[in-house]
């Protein structure tokens, strides 16, 4: 159950976000991952809209990157596993984070999911 209402809030996050923001900067994709990971612990503290917005972005970049053949991830992948690609890379690189959300993403997903060279 958790895992659909999950999966609901990241697609209305995308819907919102498509809506209210062009670009989504490096400090405000922070703020979201953190809220996110809160999720993680059933922090009670949780802000869902940041979760959400969080899981929208992952998911909508992943889907533009597949669709152009920018990354090449392995069937079966599950949603959590690209949230936490993005995440992992996102903490670990903190002099990234002046790029905007989509860049923070892609690049994470590139280096991660790699299509083989022809």
């Amino acid at each position: 159950m958790l895992k659909v209402a999950r999966i609901i809030i990241a697609l209305c996050a995308l819907v919102f976000a498509s809506k209210s923001h062009a670009l989504v900067d490096g400090e405000r994709f922070i703020v979201y991952l953190t809220e996110y990971e809160k999720s993680l612990v059933n922090d009670p503290d949780t802000v869902h809209s940041g979760v959400g917005m969080y899981m929208g972005l992952v998911y909508g970049v992943a889907e533009m990157a597949i669709v152009v053949n920018a990354i090449c991830p392995a069937n079966g992948m599950s949603g959590e596993q690209y949230l936490e690609i993005v995440r992992k890379n996102v903490r670990l690189k903190p002099q990234t984070r002046h790029q905007s959300a989509t860049a923070q993403i892609l690049t994470a997903l590139s280096e991660s999911l790699p299509c083989k060279k022809k």
